[in-house]
């Protein structure tokens, strides 16, 4: 059997061995380190150029839904001729500040009681609401308009202008009495939707009634 050989080595030539053993190590695992960050640097950067372009679509449209934003200057009723209903409604209307010009041609109005409701959409040659869906339509015409934008084909309003609605025969689809509630949704093609609710005088005491 033979005997284990062992061989000497010097504790010098041990030492720088395990030294050079050490720094090829680390040196891998330094350049692994650079690698994974310059990865997760350049899918971080990715991720904030997608983030950025969606906060600034998402920032536009914000602004516009805001300044778009269509302001109620009053609402009056009229009444029939025994002051038992209102059949008429005139709704002043601007552009809220700092909106640009905003077109009406699309506008919508929702009118409620409590009980019934009726959608009316803009029509130039608008007479008046029918009983069929035909005549559920109203009027639009302009009160100050300095910058001559307002046309009945193309009715446009900026904050310097105010336009008025008019919605002739409602006590054809809907009655408001003495007592009663009103909702009004007035809504735009770009903006929030402005939302009015009134409770109706007890008494008809004439036959122009200021509802706002």
């Amino acid at each position: 059997m033979k005997g284990i050989q062992v061989v000497d080595t010097p504790i010098g030539d041990l030492m720088r061995y395990f030294k050079g053993d050490v720094g090829i190590g680390t040196l891998i695992v330094f350049i692994a380190m650079v690698l994974v960050a310059a990865v997760a640097a350049s899918v971080l950067l990715n991720v904030s150029g997608m983030l950025q372009q969606r906060a600034s679509g998402t920032g536009k449209e914000t602004t516009k839904q805001v300044s778009s934003n269509l302001m109620v200057v009053n609402i009056i009723g009229i009444t029939d001729s025994n002051l038992s209903r209102i059949d008429e409604l005139q709704i002043t209307i601007k552009a809220a500040a700092g909106s640009g010009r905003l077109g009406l041609k699309n506008l919508l109005l929702r009118i409620d009681n409590g009980t019934s409701q009726l959608q009316l959409i803009y029509n130039t040659s608008c007479t008046g609401i029918t009983s069929d869906s035909v005549g559920r339509c109203f009027n639009l015409s302009a009160k100050v308009d300095p910058q001559k934008i307002f046309t009945p084909e193309s009715p446009v309003i900026d904050p310097s202008s105010v336009a008025e609605i008019q919605i002739k025969n409602l006590s054809n689809n809907l009655h408001f009495y003495p007592r009663g509630i009103m909702r009004i949704d007035i809504i735009p093609e770009a903006g929030s939707v402005s939302m009015m609710n009134l409770h109706l005088p007890e008494v008809y005491s004439g036959n122009i009634i200021p509802l706002s």
